[in-house]
């Protein structure tokens, strides 16, 4: 479900309410990025436009997208060297190993 701050509005305590609104927030960003990653992922291999993956934000779901994105079917496997502009080295360690590039 959707997460907004206004669960906290029962809380009477102010620095309760304050630390209850901040943690609301946090949540809502977080299920964002998670959508916009998903979002972003599912555009850029549907229309093999890698760009989509440099929209997010942050670098462990850009990496994931970049993954993604070089390991799908739609993407035409030349050269591992794209796998270079993951940042996540796990990610990217991954990628250079995949069979798919042999």
């Amino acid at each position: 479900g959707e997460m907004d701050s206004s669960v906290c509005d029962d809380i009477n305590l102010e620095r309760y309410k304050e630390n209850c609104v901040e943690k609301a927030e946090e949540m809502k960003e977080t299920q964002n990025l998670d959508e916009n990653k998903i979002t972003m992922t599912e555009k850029a291999i549907e229309e093999q436009d890698v760009s989509y993956c440099d929209e997010i934000s942050d670098t462990n779901y850009k990496s994931e997208c970049l993954y993604n994105f070089y390991m799908s079917e739609e993407y035409v496997k030349t050269d591992s060297s794209v796998c270079e502009s993951i940042e996540n080295n796990t990610i990217k360690e991954l990628c250079i190993q995949d069979s798919k590039w042999y």
